[in-house]
């Protein structure tokens, strides 16, 4: 209350107390009425200042966000006049904010624009929604700029206006004709790299056919050097340097056949070519096969060769890729010897218990030269050796290699585990797949050889055969108990296929150190025609 209006409310009072027609009582709850609602009044008084300081600041944050948004906001009239914009939308246009209230935006649009803006005002006015279009726009300096404007209709109090967004997409319309570009060069690139990978496919192809095609024909004449060395090593009446010279034609010729065989090998494994194929064997008996194959070597060296079956009965028969798991151990056993001058070459297999699950361990240990520290991390990269100053030993290196290929497509790991002067020991670790069941392990006691016997055919020599020549290199190679080169023999017989049967039926025979079989057969067929 002003101090007029108490001024007028005391005269009041004062008037009514000198009237003598109203009773005092009366007068006194009037007067009381008067003052509750005087301090009434104030307290409104002072609500309404806090409400219209609290609007003040409100219109003001509102104006700050309006004028300062991080996009231009516009309101039109129907003819496309400029009724209201924020600060962000004058600078966009470069000019003052003052300036362009009641002017055409179409002012400021390029002239194949125009068209469009108008386009989208009908478009807000007579449709219901939001609307969009894009505009490009020139500023006040002459620069142009790509824009994206999107618009609503709004009524208010009768009258009826478009507001709108105008967002600049200049930056973004660059990075999208750069990407354009870039995607049109990832396309060249892309087409240019599928036409490097289908040429490369069709050179890995005639590769492999080249390679097979060589390895093939290198075989054949390569197994008959090897056979007739090991003949002509047997007879007493050569001279000291003879034999010497034969030792060496003997150790090029593995040597060589060795390596036709990686190449051929690696070549597939690189290929992808390779498959698994799992089947269920006893371990001992395949163990015994391998130490038949080496035996031979580790007598001429004069080293010891055997094997520990450190498994419970009901696990000695396993399931696993045999020919690919005898692939790998005859490459370590093959290192074994070769790098062993004394002492033995042992294999010990075992069973190792997981939280995920029990894996099969197969350790080759030998008393060799050992491998340094430094060589083990090169020793399984392809054409890598471990001991390259001994020069007795000419392979490229690419054992290892496979053996690592293999145990890894196989889903295993090789762990190395050597020293300079201390042996090495090799250990190649698979999964436990399965195992057949105890009925069909060979019964407790029986020679492995006489437990397989009872499968072999009745009529093996009733399948055709090979030529007489070939037979009698393959009963020279029998009689001298070649076993290596028996299964090289066999697997060059294989590539006919009119002979595949007779190779398999020897490659049996071979791996079960059936040698008298073998020579039976190959009498059979020497004497035929």
């Amino acid at each position: 209350m002003s101090e007029k209006k108490n001024s007028q409310l005391l005269e009041l009072e004062q008037a009514i107390l000198e009237q003598n027609d109203f009773v005092q009582e009366e007068v006194q709850a009037l007067l009381q009425d008067l003052h509750i609602h005087q301090i009434e009044l104030e307290l409104q008084n002072e609500e309404l200042q806090i409400t219209q300081h609290e609007l003040a600041k409100s219109r003001d944050k509102y104006s700050e966000l309006y004028d300062f948004a991080p996009m231009g906001y516009f309101t039109f009239d129907i003819n496309g006049l400029i009724l209201e914009l924020n600060l962000t939308g004058a600078q966009q246009l470069g000019i003052e904010r003052g300036y362009l209230q009641n002017k055409p935006f179409v002012s400021y649009l390029c002239r194949e624009s125009h068209h469009t803006f108008h386009r989208h005002l009908n478009e807000v006015f007579h449709l219901v929604g939001y609307h969009t279009c894009e505009l490009k726009i020139r500023k006040a300096n002459g620069e142009l700029f790509d824009a994206y404007l999107k618009s609503m209709k709004v009524i208010e109090e009768n009258k009826i206006t478009c507001r709108s967004a105008l967002l600049d997409v200049t930056e973004q319309k660059q990075l999208e004709k750069q990407l354009a570009l870039r995607s049109v060069e990832l396309e060249k690139v892309n087409k240019a790299l599928y036409e490097a990978k289908e040429n490369a496919e069709v050179a890995n192809r005639v590769k492999s056919t080249f390679l097979a095609s060589v390895s093939h024909e290198l075989r054949t004449p390569l197994n008959a050097i090897l056979g007739y060395t090991q003949i002509f090593k047997q007879d007493r009446g050569l001279t000291v340097e003879q034999q010497e010279g034969i030792d060496i034609i003997h150790r090029g010729g593995e040597c060589l056949l060795t390596l036709v065989n990686d190449i051929l090998t690696l070549s597939e494994l690189e290929a992808g070519k390779t498959q698994l194929c799992f089947t269920d064997f006893h371990l001992e008996r395949f163990l015994k096969q391998l130490m038949g194959l080496f035996q031979y070597q580790a007598d001429q060296k004069d080293i010891e060769l055997g094997y520990q079956l450190l498994l419970e009965k009901k696990f000695q028969v396993i399931r696993t890729d045999e020919t690919r798991l005898r692939q790998v151990l005859v490459n370590l056993l093959s290192n074994a010897i070769k790098f062993t001058e004394k002492g033995q070459v042992l294999i010990r297999v075992q069973v190792l218990h997981f939280e995920q699950g029990e894996k099969i361990c197969f350790q080759i240990e030998d008393t060799g030269i050992g491998i340094g520290a430094q060589k083990l991390e090169k020793i399984l990269l392809p054409f890598k050796r471990g001991m390259p100053e001994l020069s007795n030993f000419n392979e490229v290196g690419m054992g290892l290699t496979i053996v690592h290929k293999l145990v890894d497509m196989m889903g295993g790991k090789v762990a190395i585990n050597s020293g300079v002067g201390k042996g090495t020991t090799f250990s190649v670790i698979l999964d436990f797949i399965g195992r057949m069941g105890a009925e069909k392990s060979a019964p407790e006691g029986w020679p492995v050889a006489a437990y397989f016997r009872e499968h072999k055919r009745s009529s093996d020599t009733e399948m055709c055969g090979p030529s007489p020549q070939q037979a009698n290199l393959l009963l020279d190679l029998a009689k001298t108990g070649f076993v290596n080169g028996i299964l090289e023999f066999a697997d060059t017989l294989s590539q006919e296929e009119e002979l595949r049967p007779f190779a398999e039926k020897i490659q049996q025979l071979a791996r079960e150190i059936e040698l008298e079989a073998i020579c039976k057969l190959a009498e059979f067929y020497a004497t035929k025609n």
